[in-house]
């Protein structure tokens, strides 16, 4: 890849990834009927083994973005695209559960180094550039492929059998893998970067970069999580003020919808206008008032949709936050933190969110605990950006002085 026009044709690649990463996450919840049906599994174990696709990110995030300091983005991606292969191959190939599991855990693990290294790669190619676009966009293949995945799937399953739609989540790995061994190219100075570095694997980062990068993990996932918390409980909500079960799945489905035109077009208009901090802050209250309000309204369909367009409106802006103070040789190591984080919380808060609707019985609860998670944005942003203008600050005083 040249760097005329390339930085978009790696987005479209990551973009692939993303989509390829999110259909193998959700394909066991997409068939659960039929593996419940077929192979004889409970959905008490269709859901350890989502929980087990998760669970390596916690631990392989960092040390996989360490890793990828040292052998390159093209081939840390590849190595994680051949485990996702694999894992894929292995689901449709076998009907013991014990193998699902080690399949799960071999595809995550796959899935948790490709998520970290697509938004270092992202960050490589469009840093000072259309950051918060090509993050939003980045973003964006996660919720597609979870609706892909939903529909297109369960379709294949519908007509052919579970074993086709795992061969099909498969293919469309081993296109992804073929495409970064034949087409992707690390960009200039990357491999300067990992010659320059210390040999083994060690942290290459700062304590200032640390810290920032962890604040701006933390507001990722309290992001991610108040969205997953919204789609997963806001349906609860509804069918227990009398809604159906298909019509509360298909209004709340509505959010998503929206957001895949809200979420580019918010890093658009962040680049655009170069105010990072105000989408931020107003897609994250507007996001924590329509929790607040749909407990209290009869009209619930304008608060869903309007959902849906203030979280794309924060997206891209929460997404590029690391871009602005990870030098390239730290962005490794950086974007594992972020990734570690991420996944944490993916683990914990949906399970807690649970534990609360079933102690209070109030099936606003959780809805109201995304809130939470959506006003913490805000003061997450307050801190960051108080640390960033001290430490930046001072780093660019001291180069002052030592180049008086």
């Amino acid at each position: 890849m040249g760097d005329s026009g390339s930085r978009w044709s790696a987005l479209a690649l990551m973009f692939l990834f993303g989509l390829a990463a999110a259909m193998q996450l959700q394909s066991v919840q997409s068939l659960a009927p039929l593996l419940v049906a077929q192979v004889g599994l409970s959905y008490a174990e269709i859901g350890v083994l989502t929980g087990v696709f998760m669970l390596p990110g916690v631990f392989l995030a960092l040390p996989g973005g360490m890793l990828a300091g040292r052998l390159g983005d093209r081939r840390a991606m590849a190595i994680a695209l051949t485990l996702m292969l694999g894992s894929g191959v292995a689901m449709a190939m076998t009907q013991s559960y014990a193998v699902m599991i080690v399949a799960r855990v071999a595809g995550g693990a796959g899935s948790a180094v490709l998520t970290t290294q697509g938004l270092k790669v992202v960050t490589d190619w469009f840093a000072g550039r259309e950051i918060s676009t090509a993050m939003a966009i980045n973003a964006a293949s996660f919720g597609l492929g979870i609706g892909v995945s939903t529909g297109l799937l369960s379709g294949i399953a519908a007509y052919s059998s579970w074993q086709a739609a795992m061969w099909a989540s498969a293919a469309l790995v081993g296109v992804a893998l073929g495409m970064v061994l034949a087409v992707y190219r690390d960009p200039e100075g990357a491999a300067d970067a990992r010659g320059a570095a210390q040999p083994g694997l060690h942290l290459q980062i700062s304590f200032p970069e640390f810290v920032l990068a962890l604040l701006a993990a933390i507001m990722r996932m309290l992001f991610a999580s108040g969205y997953l918390l919204f789609m997963s409980f806001a349906p609860v909500l509804l069918i227990a003020r009398g809604t159906g079960v298909a019509q509360a799945g298909f209004l709340v489905s509505l959010s998503a919808i929206v957001a895949l035109a809200s979420v580019p077009l918010g890093g658009l208009l962040t680049d655009r206008t170069r105010k990072p901090n105000a989408f931020i802050a107003l897609g994250a209250l507007g996001a924590a008032a329509c929790c607040f309000m749909l407990p209290q309204v009869t009209v619930v369909l304008p608060w869903i949709l309007l959902f849906g367009l203030l979280r794309g409106g924060c997206t891209g802006g929460i997404m590029a936050l690391p871009s602005e103070v990870l030098r390239p040789g730290s962005r490794n190591a950086g974007f594992g933190v972020s990734s570690t984080m991420y996944f944490i919380g993916l683990s914990v808060i949906p399970p807690l969110a649970g534990w609360i609707l079933d102690t209070t019985q109030r099936p606003e609860a959780p809805v109201w605990f995304a809130m939470t998670l959506w006003l913490m944005i805000p003061v997450t942003l307050l801190l960051f950006r108080f640390l960033q203008q001290r430490w930046m600050g001072l780093h660019a005083h001291r180069a002052d002085a030592k180049n008086a």
